[in-house]
């Protein structure tokens, strides 16, 4: 049995008897059950939606970087480590982003 303070909250006997209505009624056992297991489905979609709009929106922010690396080297007499400092990008991408320019441009 519950505490006594437990019993003198507002509601807990209300709950108490919808509970033990449930568990003495199949159909509404079945129908607590399958709105708990959409309910769980649910929370797991809208988790997955949420890592893959993370996803998305960090390789937005890379391209944009990249985009700004590529002005920053067309309108700037800027050295690679100044870029890379500028952009917190690593400096041997920026090596390799400008030796990829630099070869498709011969």
């Amino acid at each position: 049995m519950l505490p006594q303070e437990l019993l003198e909250e507002e509601g807990i006997e209300e709950a108490i008897q919808a509970m033990r209505f449930a568990n003495s009624n199949p159909t509404i056992l079945d129908l607590i059950k399958a709105r708990e297991k959409q309910a769980h489905k649910q929370d797991k979609l809208n988790e997955e939606a949420e890592k893959e709009g993370l996803k998305q929106g960090l390789d937005e922010g890379k391209k944009e970087r990249i985009q700004i690396v590529l002005k920053l080297m067309k309108i700037t007499n800027m050295t690679d480590q100044e870029i890379s400092n500028a952009v917190d990008i690593d400096i041997q991408k920026i090596i390799n982003l400008r030796n990829t320019i630099s070869s498709n441009t011969i």
